[in-house]
């Protein structure tokens, strides 16, 4: 009896040998993340923010103006979306149990789950274990994983990747179309981007007449859920920013052609070490030169699609629907879900874009090298691929940890200068002259659970080079603030920051490739602002800040109205000095 069994179990293991190695190696290599990752990153404490200061139910996620970092003050923005399993899980976990390793531990699963599905997809397809764990290795090792495992931001990619792969995984072994419908349905809550794994699912089958029905009522189900909710919760924007409108070609050369070449960078790895395929901060310096439309990269494109349609022969069109089909369609994140403004102003060279992508390149690169004959030489590319992408992601991950560290301290000081006002619950703070605005923005969260039942807005930045704001009181609940020449820069068209980009469209097409598809838009204020209209302070109902005069260069002039009377002891306004903050009356 127990000679069967140990029989049974060796044949298990060398039928499923692959899939034991990846997710072997795979949880191993990503394990760090259960202790090491900390709950203070943008996803987790937007969402708390949010969920605190403006009402927003466990089962939205988004952003608004109060909760997505000192950079939105003044601006009104706010965005909810559907994503379900991610969602749910950070209310739980992160916000309800406050548990960072058991917030990780999820997504690390489905991860190393997400590995072996691509294991064992290819060896369905190649009936190679070597190239079956090559390409579930390659997927569960490649540096996008970083920004959705360990930074903790942007889960949904992982719960939609894993339903995506498992539902291809059940069509692919003609299990019940029933599976197959719940699964897509569960990714297509994830995000709105999985609105189209439906189409990548029917389009990697081959009996697709069985499974078009499923994938179409999920499909339709998808794209009836976004469309109701985007309809209830439109999204309110309102950035004051000055910029023209872009041409229409210009909108569809970036959309069309730059990012699809972006994501295909992303996905290889092929950039240079002055900009780095993770740029977690905005680039400092220019590149020269056509970025990552270089001829040198094209080139290299060019030649891996050459050769895997060599490698393929005649199957030219199974590597279209392994590789070309989903990339193509999950790159239409671009026009799902950022509307043109946002393609013209941001594009983050975020790797999160690719994670699933990554998945189905790595099936079609299994596929096509099936019928190499040397296996050696499959073996020695294969483990100079996984190096460099383990070196990469070991690289980012070090990097993520140390961010995470550092947020932590500076919380902390935050957290001590003010604990020193001994602030009573209730208390309206208004900030001027902030140095760090995370604290009282996407961290006001947490920072409300160490401080207690105090809401914080800020007014004004440090400016650093000027001689301070000056404060005085014009009215029972008006302030009259004055900032000197570099103290107002935030406010002024001509200290734009470098990086930035310019705001003439004619000249914002070719930054945007010099800089690999980053431009970044402080709050640049158009001149209905500056005229006078006043603007609601993010987060602090019934306060409002308007620009009463001023001009660039000189003194600018700001009226801060406030919800309560400035003599109402509810109210606080603190200025931040070197020593700690200063109570400030007028």
């Amino acid at each position: 009896m127990r000679g069967r069994v140990v029989a049974r179990a060796r044949r298990w293991a060398l039928a499923h040998a692959a899939c034991v190695v990846v997710a072997t190696l795979v949880g191993l290599y990503w394990l760090p993340v259960l202790w090491r990752s900390s709950l203070l990153n943008w996803h987790v404490q937007t969402a708390y923010t949010q969920a605190q200061l403006c009402d927003w139910p466990a089962w939205q996620e988004g952003f608004s103006s109060a909760c997505t970092g000192g950079e939105w003050f003044y601006r009104l923005l706010e965005r909810r979306t559907i994503k379900l399993p991610s969602t749910l899980w950070t209310s739980v976990a992160a916000h309800q149990w406050g548990s960072a390793p058991l917030f990780y531990a999820l997504p690390w699963a489905l991860h190393v789950g997400s590995s072996v599905l691509v294991a064992a997809l290819a060896r369905r397809m190649t009936d190679r274990a070597g190239l079956a764990a090559l390409a579930g290795l390659a997927f569960g090792l490649h540096p996008a994983a970083v920004e959705v495992v360990v930074t903790g931001q942007f889960t949904q990619y992982v719960f939609g990747g894993f339903c995506s792969l498992l539902a291809l995984w059940i069509a692919r072994h003609g299990e019940s179309r029933a599976k197959v419908a719940a699964m897509l349905a569960a990714a297509c809550l994830c995000d709105v981007t999985f609105v189209v794994m439906p189409l990548v699912v029917l389009s990697s089958v081959d009996e697709r007449r069985r499974w078009w029905l499923p994938c179409a009522g999920a499909l339709g189900l998808g794209i009836a859920v976004h469309a109701v909710h985007g309809l209830h919760y439109p999204t309110v924007r309102q950035h004051h920013a000055a910029f023209e409108a872009v041409a229409l070609d210009e909108r569809l050369l970036r959309a069309l052609v730059i990012e699809p070449v972006l994501a295909l960078r992303r996905m290889l790895l092929l950039w240079s070490p002055g900009s780095g395929p993770w740029s977690m901060d905005p680039p400092v310096d220019e590149f020269e030169g056509l970025g990552p439309l270089e001829p040198s990269a094209l080139l290299g494109l060019a030649g891996m699609l050459a050769a895997l349609a060599w490698l393929a022969r005649a199957d030219f069109g199974k590597i279209a629907r392994l590789g070309v089909l989903p990339i193509g369609l999950l790159l239409l994140d671009v026009c799902i879900k950022a509307g043109w403004s946002d393609v013209y102003a941001s594009r983050w060279s975020g790797l999160r874009q690719v994670y699933v992508p990554v998945a189905f390149v790595a099936l079609s690169a299994a596929w096509c090298l099936r019928r190499m004959p040397s296996a050696r030489a499959i073996a020695v590319a294969g483990i100079a691929t996984l190096a460099w992408a383990a070196w990469s992601s070991h690289s980012l991950a070090q990097r993520t940890w140390s961010r995470m560290a550092d947020d932590e301290r500076a919380l902390s000081a935050a957290v001590a200068k003010l604990q020193a006002l001994g602030l009573p619950a209730g208390t309206t703070a208004y900030l001027l002259e902030v140095g760090d605005a995370r604290p009282f923005s996407m961290w006001q969260g947490t920072l409300r659970d160490r401080l207690g039942d105090v809401r914080f807005g800020v007014v004004t930045h440090d400016g650093a080079a000027g001689r301070g704001t000056r404060v005085s009181q014009a009215g029972p609940r008006a302030l009259a603030i004055e900032l000197e020449g570099e103290d107002a820069s935030f406010l002024r068209l001509d200290r734009l920051p470098s990086w930035a980009g310019p705001i003439e469209p004619s000249e914002s097409l070719a930054l945007y490739l010099r800089r690999g598809g980053q431009l970044n838009l402080r709050p640049i204020f158009d001149r209905g602002v500056l005229d006078g209209r006043w603007i609601p302070l993010p987060g602090l109902d019934g306060s409002e800040v308007r620009v009463a005069s001023g001009q660039d260069g000189g003194t600018m002039r700001l009226v801060l109205r406030t919800h309560h009377e400035l003599s109402d002891p509810r109210v606080e306004i603190l200025v931040e000095g070197p020593e700690g903050w200063i109570r400030d009356r007028g």
